[in-house]
């Protein structure tokens, strides 16, 4: 591993001293590199972080979480009240048009969400809308979303991946699918051209001005998102001056970059979060899982201050919650501290429970917390668990969850994407095949939770469920995932969003 790095770098330098990295801000144009190719910038179709960012910019919700104010905001609803515990009504803007200048109405947020929730809709993230019972039009600028049960956490779902769709443009459309050939959205940007070969095209919507502070619209008048899968392809095209911005790039290689004055680098923190759950059913592949001895050894064999600083060189004061939640998400409490790091005494724990020479184990990880995986491994192996790492897709690792194929899992989670606790609570504790433990003490009070409107009251409930998944030794936070950034130093990007992405394309801007 040290070997690779080192040649990456040596790459970097080398390209530093022969490669023009010429920005095209005298194009206005912004090109940005993505590791797949994108087929739909619908994310209710496509799921993945990259179409969430792209869809971000080109659609709206009816309110947005202000991350740097903390606090919700109106985008296409001008207004919002709380007609009782079950009901939201929102009064909608009249000076919004789509993209191809009919106006934005209430027939738009009835058809969007009615369709997420008809029971003949089928997409991954169905669960989110699962809360809502019905939504009303009552007139052409007002609507009502009424939720089936109490649900605290029911604006941060409107306001995050709820995209409001064109009822006349979307909805006639067997194939959903087909809206990508004539996508049009309420963003401050909108969709040009769209190939899975030459990637997306975005232009600035002039007639976008009811973002606000809360969701600011860009400078920049054109994006161009291509594919890129090669790692390595993407810092050749950097330092070629091909493209503007390298995402998630190793902090070694960044910080390389950023010493061509051409080039600049910012490191972003995400809400997003890794993580280490280990399988306790009873159908679990790995029976030594079971005993709640083993578990927390193998968390006491987890050094987590070290895993921080992993990919920011040290350099950075590490950041990551104490419990499944950060402290600013409401809902979220705790009392019991994580795990200790002690190999030796994880030694002894694993011996008293009859694993003295320690046993072998498959870690399951995304591709992209690969590196978070083999370190866990490392420690692991110092305790004497032989843990084999198996990097993988997310189609991949959806098939092995459905399958009951984890063991230990290495994996990111985005926090529920905003500022409450409550997705959390309901993703990893429903009893389903998602849920590692299948405790029914923790499913019962995480049940609880997701359905209490008083703050205090589900504090408490939350922290009984958090404590007794730490005194288990169920799944244990791991660190937060910090995003180091290349760009050209022309580019200026906003920090400081508690954001799945750690950033929106409006917080890209020009220099001045």
């Amino acid at each position: 591993m040290r070997t690779t790095r080192t040649l990456a770098l040596a790459a970097v330098t080398l390209g530093l001293l022969t490669a023009p990295a010429v920005a095209q801000r005298s194009a206005d144009t912004l090109r940005l590199p993505f590791e797949g190719a994108i087929a739909t910038v619908d994310w209710h179709l496509d799921i993945r972080p990259e179409v969430e960012m792209i869809a971000d910019a080109v659609f709206d919700g009816l309110v947005v979480y202000d991350e740097l104010a903390e606090r919700y905001a109106p985008l296409l609803a001008e207004s919002w009240e709380r007609i009782d515990p079950l009901t939201l009504r929102f009064n909608l803007r009249r000076d919004v048009t789509w993209h191809d200048g009919v106006p934005f109405t209430a027939d738009d947020v009835v058809y969007t969400i009615g369709w997420l929730i008809d029971p003949e809709t089928r997409h991954r993230q169905k669960g989110n809308w699962g809360w809502i019972s019905e939504v009303r039009k009552i007139d052409d600028h007002t609507v009502e979303v009424v939720a089936a049960t109490e649900t605290p956490h029911d604006l941060m779902r409107l306001a995050y991946g709820t995209q409001i769709l064109p009822a006349h443009a979307r909805g006639p459309l067997e194939d959903k699918m087909d809206f990508r050939d004539n996508i049009v959205g309420t963003g401050m940007y909108r969709v040009v051209s769209l190939d899975s070969n030459a990637g997306i095209v975005l232009e600035r919507n002039p007639d976008y001005n009811h973002g606000g502070d809360a969701k600011p619209a860009s400078n920049i008048g054109r994006v161009h998102v291509v594919s890129m899968p090669d790692a390595g392809a993407r810092t050749a095209a950097l330092l070629a001056g091909e493209i503007d911005l390298l995402r998630n790039a190793a902090f070694e290689e960044a910080r390389a970059l950023a010493a061509d004055p051409r080039l600049d680098m910012t490191v972003l923190q995400s809400i997003s979060y890794t993580y280490m759950a280990l399988n306790a059913r009873e159908d679990t592949p790995n029976p030594a899982l079971r005993d709640p001895r083993v578990r927390r050894a193998l968390m006491m064999a987890v050094d987590r201050d070290a895993l921080q600083r992993a990919r920011t060189g040290g350099e950075l004061e590490p950041r990551s919650p104490n419990a499944l939640c950060w402290d600013f998400q409401a809902g979220c409490a705790y009392s019991v501290q994580q795990p200790p790091y002690d190999p030796e005494a994880a030694k002894a724990l694993l011996a008293e429970a009859g694993y003295p020479n320690g046993f072998e184990t498959v870690i399951h990880t995304f591709v992209s917390t690969r590196d978070y995986g083999t370190i866990v491994s490392g420690f692991l192996g110092r305790i004497g668990v032989r843990a084999r790492v198996e990097a993988v897709t997310f189609p991949a690792y959806f098939q092995a969850q459905q399958e009951g194929r984890f063991e230990v899992l290495v994996a990111a989670w985005n926090a529920g994407m905003g500022p409450d606790s409550g997705a959390t609570m309901g993703l990893f504790f429903a009893g389903d095949q998602r849920d590692l433990s299948h405790d029914a003490e923790v499913i019962e009070l995480a049940q609880r939770s997701t359905t209490m409107m008083d703050e205090a009251e589900r504090r408490e409930v939350v922290r009984a469920a958090l404590d007794r998944i730490t005194e288990q030794s169920y799944i244990m936070p791991l660190s937060g995932v910090p995003i180091p950034t290349a760009h050209t130093a022309e580019l200026e990007i906003t920090t400081g969003r508690n954001s799945p992405q750690a950033f929106h394309l409006g917080d890209l801007n020009w220099r001045d």
